[in-house]
C-alpha cells in the first residue's frame, strides 16, 4: 500500500514498524515514547526520545520502530508543493501498488 502524505501523525505501539520508501528531506519529529530509525546507505542508527527529530538523509528504504508505545509527526522536506514529491509510506505486509 502506498500513501503520498503531506504531514502525517503515527501512533505506534510497542515494536510497531512504518517503512517509507522515496522519504529524503523528510522529517520525523517524536512526540512521545521512543522511536529506532535506520535508513538505507546511511551508517548510523537514530534514537530519537520525545521532543527530538531527524532529517531523513535517502530515498532509499526508511524504517521507523517504536521501542515502546509510541507517535511521531512526519513532515515532507523542502517546499516541493506536487504530491510527487511527498514521501510514501509502505505499510509492511500488505499489497505494492
Amino acid at each position: 500500500m502506498k500513501v503520498d502524505l503531506d504531514e502525517a501523525t503515527l501512533s505506534l505501539d510497542r515494536l510497531n514498524i512504518v517503512k517509507l520508501r522515496g522519504a529524503k528531506g523528510a522529517c520525523v519529529t517524536c512526540r512521545a515514547g521512543v522511536l529506532w530509525i535506520t535508513q538505507e546507505g546511511v551508517p548510523r542508527d537514530d534514537l530519537l526520545p520525545p521532543g527530538s527529530s531527524v532529517r531523513l538523509e535517502t530515498d532509499g528504504v526508511v524504517l521507523i520502530e517504536a521501542l515502546c508505545a509510541s507517535s511521531a509527526t512526519l513532515r515532507p522536506g523542502g517546499t516541493a508543493a506536487h504530491e510527487d514529491d511527498s514521501p510514501a509510506l509502505e505499510i509492511p505486509g500488505s499489497a505494492a501498488a
